[in-house]
């Protein structure tokens, strides 16, 4: 899955997506988006995409984003400046 694709399947299921998580959870997620949005270089793309998988590991197994992810996700092909919907930023 491709950055942009992560970014896509969130955003299809972003209100779903907040109302899975706890208020913890939805906030860190929530700051890994900006920091996507703010992310300079390909090292800052990975690590900011590796947390916002982390907080979505807490979304429930039958949740879309959690069954699209439950395989391998590799960002060795991360655009160095992804786009994030200012949707998703709130």
């Amino acid at each position: 899955m491709t950055p942009d694709a992560f970014l896509s399947l969130l955003r299809t299921h972003w209100p779903m997506t907040l109302a899975a998580l706890d208020g913890g959870r939805r906030a860190r997620l929530c700051d890994g988006l900006n920091d996507l949005a703010a992310a300079g270089d390909r090292k800052a793309v990975e690590r900011a995409l590796r947390g916002l998988r982390l907080q979505l590991r807490a979304l429930p197994s039958d949740h879309p984003v959690a069954r699209e992810l439950s395989g391998t996700v590799r960002y060795a092909d991360a655009p160095s400046a992804p786009t994030v919907d200012r949707a998703l930023l709130g």
